[in-house]
């Protein structure tokens, strides 16, 4: 396997603002334009007017507005990677975790999957951003390669294939930390993998920070499953003599009348419960769901607490296997 940069990266790669028409080429184009400026090319998200119908100039007040929120909250810009015909390359059909490979074969031709997350300064110019872009591509790549190497060792018929993994948590560290992962491999399997990059990094060994749901998501995106999340920063209790508590990590913040569930008066265990599992999620504890009302209801019989049926004031659910 051919280690170095594609052709496309080492060239002229074209990247494309996501729900815009905007392109920055690297290494040309406005070594002025910052990261800021880039929301004033965000368009309106598919249904942002869906059923709506305004007057042109009252959409692009609207539409001014929400790139002011989305530049002033720091909403995560995301990019693609155009190839030298035009085609987004996150639009590529995907490949199995395995390659089984011919006897024969001297070389093959693989398509390495490519996440690079940075963390600019707004005043950081897009020229200088598509650097920060093409400088992490050809870390990965010369990354991806290597873990792929390592994996395949074991069976030289075997091409087992890597993926990049993004991580990013602000108690630990200030950067993006972009690893590659061996594809299709549980995390209780890379214990040793993970070590490596604790080391690596400086990262204490005190609690995960590599494992699959510790990766960094867009809003609305892993964990959270587009719940709020962190919703007590900003707030304050109004309490006289109250005492702030932090909260180390992220949580997801479960309400009444979520889920379709109606559980208002009675559900505050509940929630309060899938608050608690979804801080254990986000920080990489555990991987399984947060519990739904009926799972902790059955939960509740398994242990006694509660009777197999279930009145219409305990919301009706009838549990009997």
């Amino acid at each position: 396997m051919a280690q170095g940069v594609p052709e496309t990266i080492s060239r002229r790669p074209r990247f494309t603002l996501s729900n815009s028409n905007f392109e920055a080429c690297h290494p040309d184009g406005d070594t002025s334009m910052t990261c800021h400026d880039l929301y004033n090319h965000l368009e309106e998200e598919s249904d942002e007017f869906d059923g709506i119908q305004v007057p042109a100039n009252m959409r692009k007040k609207m539409l001014d507005k929400m790139r002011k929120k989305k530049a002033t909250e720091k909403v995560p810009l995301k990019f693609k990677l155009l190839d030298g015909q035009g085609v987004i390359s996150g639009d590529l059909p995907d490949q199995s975790e395995e390659i089984l490979l011919p006897e024969e074969a001297k070389e093959i031709a693989i398509r390495l999957p490519i996440e690079i997350t940075v963390i600019p300064n707004q005043q950081t110019t897009v020229s200088n951003l598509t650097r920060l872009f093409v400088t992490g591509i050809q870390q990965q790549v010369e990354q991806l390669v290597a873990t792929i190497s390592r994996s395949t060792s074991e069976d030289a018929n075997k091409l087992c294939l890597a993926e990049p993994r993004s991580f990013w948590s602000k108690q630990i560290v200030a950067h993006c930390i972009c690893a590659p992962f061996p594809s299709g491999v549980e995390d209780q399997d890379l214990v040793s993998h993970r070590k490596e990059l604790h080391l690596r990094y400086l990262v204490p060994l005190d609690r995960p920070q590599f494992r699959s749901e510790n990766r960094f998501n867009f809003p609305g995106e892993g964990v959270s499953g587009g719940y709020l999340t962190n919703t007590h920063l900003g707030l304050s209790s109004g309490l006289e003599g109250g005492i702030p508590s932090v909260v180390y990590g992220t949580y997801a913040y479960h309400h009444y009348m979520q889920d379709r569930m109606d559980d208002s008066g009675w559900g505050c265990a509940y929630r309060s419960l899938q608050t608690i599992v979804s801080w254990f999620r986000h920080q990489g504890y555990v991987t399984r769901a947060v519990p739904t009302h009926q799972e902790i209801q059955q939960a509740l019989v398994d242990v006694g607490d509660k009777p197999a049926t279930l009145s219409d004031r305990d919301f009706g659910l009838d549990l009997r296997s």
